[in-house]
């Protein structure tokens, strides 16, 4: 191959990828007007007015969108979309340098689900300007690196933020407990105090707790490495099952 084909070669794949960029820049900016129309929608009220309720119920019946999807488009709108205060004042974005960088087409939608987690995720008691900091400094991230080393990115830059993690609850711990008992006729029963976060006990396990002392009326009883002696009380802290 000659070295005139190679050049012309190259040039129509550089003439391509010129394209792509382009037309990615394109999309990128037509979710900017998407964003715009959705947040005049909810200025409006149209999701109560239409019969859908809310502004994410009518966006995914008219775009057939997934309620997710809906939900996220509502929230991107409410966040990088200008707004106006109580005395009709316009107001900048609330995340101003990522709305710069979307309606410059330099960052997209995948960027954007990354950034507003995280700033979801900053500690309330932050001051304004280390928070307008940390946007800035997303926005400006998002512009060299594709979502999952952005979201590695804001990892580190939350540690930064609340290197202590969240404070401890000062509500006293809840206990949860589970007794076990079997009837006359073998069947077995389970009583207490659980909530979703409690984890369940099954498989072999449970097979030996309730075979361990079956005979009628009495309560389950297992051996002191198994530790299954009613009542079980579960310490949401440690996350262990104990007497």
């Amino acid at each position: 191959m000659t070295t005139a084909v190679q050049d012309c070669e190259q040039a129509r794949i550089d003439g391509l990828l010129k394209s792509l960029r382009a037309a990615e820049a394109e999309y990128r900016q037509a979710y900017t007007r998407v964003l715009d129309v959705v947040a005049e929608l909810d200025t409006e009220r149209a999701g109560a007015i239409t019969g859908f309720g809310t502004t994410a119920r009518l966006v995914s019946g008219v775009l057939n969108l997934s309620s997710g999807e809906a939900r996220v488009r509502v929230e991107h709108a409410e966040l990088l979309t200008a707004r106006r205060s109580l005395t009709g004042q316009e107001l900048p974005p609330a995340l101003p340098a990522t709305a710069a960088e979307l309606a410059a087409g330099a960052i997209g939608p995948g960027h954007l689900r990354v950034i507003t987690a995280t700033m979801r995720r900053i500690p309330p008691n932050t001051h304004p300007d280390t928070v307008a900091d940390a946007e800035q400094t997303l926005a400006h991230m998002a512009r060299r690196f594709d979502p999952p080393a952005l979201s590695r990115i804001a990892e580190r830059l939350l540690a930064h933020l609340d290197p202590d993690g969240t404070e401890p609850s000062e509500e006293p711990e809840q206990q949860r407990e589970l007794r076990v008992r079997t009837g006359p006729d073998g069947t077995v029963r389970l009583a207490g105090t659980t909530t979703r976060s409690t984890p369940t006990i099954t498989g072999r396990r449970t097979d030996n707790a309730f075979t361990a002392n079956s005979h009628p009326g009495s309560t389950v009883r297992q051996h002191p490495d198994q530790r299954i002696t009613p009542p079980l009380t579960f310490n949401r802290s440690n996350r262990k099952l104990r007497e």
